[in-house]
C-alpha cells in the first residue's frame, strides 16, 4: 500500500496537533488512512468489470467547546499540511466553554486478523461458481467488493491507535425462468472477510437456496389490511429495531433534541422483556471493530435493559456536549468524514419461548421473515417497511405467503407491544448510510411478536 504512511508518522502527527491546539481550540485529531478496495463483476462466468483502487488521504478535526471544523485531504505535502491546519486554528471562534476535557494518554495497536487470499483466488471461484447453475436460472451475476483499510488516530488527548479491518460484499442477482416468465431475484452477502465469502460460494447449496427464494415469491396471495399482531422472524427485523430505535439513541440526533428517546434516561421506554444491546465486539459480525474511529475501545453497550432506557450511543464531541462519556461507538466511512457515533452490531436479547410455541400460540397475525427498503421519521418514531418476504398465520399454523405488503408503527409503540420473545438470535450484516458515510454494520434478533401494527397492501 501506498499513501499517507510514507510520510506521517506519530512526531509528525504530534506535531500538527501541537499547530491545531496553538489558537485556543480544547481538542484536535489526525485520521489517516491507506485502503485497498477491489471490484468484481462476473456474468455467467465471463468477467464484465473488474476494478483495483488504492485511495489514502488525513482528516483532520478541531473542536473549540462550541464549533468543529473538519478538513480532509489526499495532500502529502508537510508544509501544505501544516498550513492547513494552522488556517483551520484562525476560523474556529474565541468563544469557549468553561469546560475542559481530561487528559489521559493511551496507545493502542490492534492487528485483526486479516485474510492472506489472493484476489485471483475469489476470481476463480466466482467464475466457476457462475457456472455451476441449475436449468431454471438464465442468468447469474457476482458483484463481489472487498476492502482493507490500515487507519490510525492521534488526538490532543494522548490516544494513539491503529487499526486494520477488511470487509467483503457480494451480491448475487438471478435470472429465472419460471412459469414461461422472467423473474429477477438478488440476494446481497456482508461478510467481515474474504474467506467467509469464499466459504459461501463453495456452499453447493447457495445458488438453490437463492432459487427456493425466489421461487417462493412467485406464489402470493393478497395481503390483509388492518390493524393485526406482527411476528418478525429472527433476524428479519433487525432492521426495523435498527432503523426505528438505534438510530434515535444516537448522540447527533440527541443533542439536536430530535429523538423520541430524548430526557429519557431511567425511564420505561419498552415493554419488561425488551433488552437492546450494541456491541462491536462481538466475533465474526460485520460492525466489529477493535476500536473506533476515535480510537476508543469498543465494548458491549446495553441501551436498553429490561424496559428501561440506560444509554445512548456517544462519540466523544458530542458527549462533550452532552457531558455523556465516549462509548467506543464514533464512526465513519473514511478520511473524507467525520466521525459520529453510529451502531456497531445491534440486537435484542432473546427471550425463553421457542420459535414453535410462539406460532402455536397465535390465533391470527402476519409472518415476517425478510423487509425491504423502509422510512422512519426520527422526531416521532414513525416507520413503515415492506414485506419482501411474509406468511399469514391463522390458527397457530403458517399459511400463504402474502403479496404488496406493508407494516407501519411507531418505534415507541413496537417497543411497548412486544409479548413474545424467541430463544434464538440470527445476526443479519449489512450496510447503513448517515452522515458519516456508508459503514458495516449487523442487525440481530430473536423472533418476536407485536401486538397491533398497521398492515396493509401496496
Amino acid at each position: 500500500m501506498i499513501g499517507v504512511y510514507e510520510m506521517i508518522d506519530r512526531s509528525f502527527g504530534d506535531s500538527l496537533i501541537d499547530i491545531a491546539l496553538s489558537n485556543g481550540a480544547i481538542f484536535a485529531e489526525i485520521f489517516y488512512e491507506d485502503t485497498l478496495r477491489n471490484d468484481i463483476s462476473i456474468c455467467n462466468g465471463k468477467i464484465i468489470h473488474l476494478n483495483k483502487v488504492n485511495y489514502y488521504g488525513i482528516g483532520i478535526r478541531v473542536f473549540d467547546g462550541i464549533s468543529t471544523i473538519y478538513a480532509s485531504t489526499n495532500e502529502r505535502n508537510k508544509e501544505k499540511l501544516k498550513t492547513l491546519v494552522r488556517d483551520m486554528t484562525i476560523a474556529i471562534s474565541d468563544d469557549k466553554l468553561n469546560n475542559v476535557f481530561f487528559k489521559y494518554s493511551e496507545n493502542i495497536i490492534v492487528d485483526n486478523e486479516i485474510d492472506d487470499i489472493k484476489l485471483e483466488e475469489v476470481l476463480g471461484l466466482l467464475k466457476d461458481s457462475s457456472l455451476k447453475i441449475n436449468d431454471k436460472v438464465i442468468k447469474v451475476n457476482y458483484n463481489y467488493i472487498d476492502s482493507f483499510q490500515k487507519a490510525t488516530i492521534i488526538n490532543s488527548l494522548g490516544t494513539y491507535a491503529e487499526n486494520v479491518r477488511s470487509t467483503a460484499v457480494l451480491k448475487t442477482h438471478l435470472a429465472l425462468n419460471l412459469v414461461d416468465e422472467n423473474n429477477v431475484f438478488s440476494h446481497t452477502k456482508i461478510a467481515n472477510s474474504k474467506s467467509n465469502v469464499i466459504s459461501l460460494v463453495n456452499d453447493e447449496m447457495y445458488i438453490e437456496n437463492c432459487i427456493k427464494k425466489s421461487m417462493k415469491s412467485t406464489e402470493k396471495v393478497p395481503c390483509p389490511s388492518g390493524k393485526i399482531p406482527v411476528i418478525l422472524g429472527n433476524g428479519s427485523g433487525g432492521i426495523i429495531f435498527h432503523e426505528a430505535c438505534g438510530h434515535n439513541l444516537e448522540a447527533s440526533r440527541i443533542v439536536n433534541n430530535s429523538s423520541v428517546f430524548c430526557n429519557k434516561i431511567g425511564e420505561r421506554v419498552a415493554s419488561e422483556s425488551v433488552t437492546l444491546i450494541d456491541d462491536g465486539t462481538l466475533k465474526d459480525c460485520c460492525g466489529t471493530i477493535s476500536v473506533d474511529d476515535e480510537g476508543e475501545k469498543t465494548r458491549k453497550n446495553i441501551l436498553i435493559e429490561n424496559g428501561i432506557l440506560r444509554s445512548f450511543l456517544i462519540d466523544r464531541i458530542n458527549g462533550y456536549k452532552l457531558n455523556m462519556k465516549p462509548t467506543g461507538s464514533a464512526r465513519r466511512q473514511s478520511y473524507r468524514f467525520s466521525p459520529t457515533a453510529r451502531m456497531t452490531n445491534t440486537y435484542l436479547f432473546p427471550g425463553d419461548m421457542d420459535e414453535k410455541e410462539i406460532i402455536s400460540n397465535t390465533k391470527f397475525a402476519i409472518l415476517v421473515n425478510g423487509v425491504s427498503g423502509g422510512s422512519v421519521n426520527p422526531s416521532n418514531g414513525d416507520f413503515s417497511f415492506g414485506v419482501s418476504d411474509g406468511n399469514i398465520v391463522r390458527n397457530g399454523k403458517v399459511g400463504a405467503s402474502i403479496t404488496n405488503a406493508i407494516i407501519r408503527g411507531n418505534s415507541a409503540s413496537v417497543l411497548n407491544n412486544i409479548d413474545a420473545i424467541g430463544k434464538n438470535t440470527k445476526f443479519e450484516q449489512g450496510m447503513c448510510v448517515a452522515e458519516s458515510g456508508l459503514i458495516s454494520t449487523s442487525v440481530g434478533q430473536p423472533m418476536v411478536r407485536i401486538n397491533g401494527l398497521e398492515v396493509g397492501g401496496v
